[in-house]
């Protein structure tokens, strides 16, 4: 299903998908960094669980995939949580 107000398709089987506009870019060597506003975002409801009023993404279920740059990649290893400050 497509983003409202977006011609770009989304890739159907992705848990995450974020609509973004590109804000500015800067190329260091043969790498790119990329600086975008976030306009909308879908998440797979499988992937969503509610604590309270709040609704967060289950990293777990999510498994999610970290490019490192050049051939390294990273999957999540332990997971952990820290109280926020009040």
């Amino acid at each position: 299903e497509p983003f409202a107000n977006c011609d770009a398709p989304r890739i159907k089987d992705c848990p995450v998908a974020f609509h973004c506009r590109l804000f500015d870019h800067h190329e260091l060597g043969n790498q790119a960094v990329i600086y975008a506003e976030v306009i909308q975002l879908y998440v797979n409801d499988e992937n969503i669980e509610q604590h309270e009023q709040r609704y967060i993404i289950d990293p777990i279920k999510l498994d999610p995939l970290a490019r490192l740059g050049g051939s390294d990649y990273a999957k999540l290893g332990e997971v952990f949580s820290l109280d926020r400050p009040k």
